[in-house]
C-alpha cells in the first residue's frame, strides 16, 4: 500500500510539471483537457485503475483528489508537504532534504512516512 501511495506523489508531480519549464504548471488541467495536451499513459498505484489514461475523467479526479490533498497537507503539516515535494518533484536525496529543511536524516524518514500515511488516508 505505501508504495501505491509513493507511485501516486510522483505521478501527480510528473503529470503538473509535464513539458513547463522550470517545473511551473503553465496551463490548468482542465485547459490541458480542452487543448490535448495531456501527455502519455502513466498510471498511477491503486488509486488510478489500470488501463486509465491522462486523458481519461478517471485520472482527472485522482489529480484533482491529490490537488486538495496536497493542499490539506500544506496547512496541516508545512515540513511534510515540502519533504513529499523535495523527494517526489526534485528527486533530492534525504541527505539533501534534511539539509533544506534544518532536521536530521531520522527526521526526514519519519517526515516521509507521516507524508505517505496522509496521502493514503486522504486520497480515498
Amino acid at each position: 500500500m505505501p508504495e501505491n501511495a509513493k507511485h501516486a506523489i510522483k505521478t501527480y508531480f510528473d503529470y503538473i510539471n509535464q513539458g513547463t519549464p522550470n517545473g511551473y504548471q503553465t496551463e490548468t488541467i482542465t485547459g490541458k483537457l480542452i487543448s490535448g495536451n495531456t501527455g502519455g499513459t502513466k498510471v498511477a498505484g491503486s488509486s488510478v485503475p489500470a488501463g486509465v489514461r491522462f486523458t481519461d475523467p478517471d485520472f482527472i479526479v485522482f489529480i484533482n483528489k491529490m490537488d486538495l490533498v496536497m493542499d490539506k497537507l500544506q496547512v496541516v503539516n508545512y515540513q511534510c508537504y515540502m519533504y513529499l515535494i523535495l523527494r517526489y518533484d526534485l528527486n533530492a536525496s534525504c541527505k539533501e532534504i534534511a539539509s533544506t529543511l534544518g532536521c536530521s536524516e531520522r527526521s526526514c524518514r519519519r517526515l516521509h512516512k507521516k507524508g505517505i500515511v496522509f496521502v493514503m488516508d486522504n486520497i480515498v
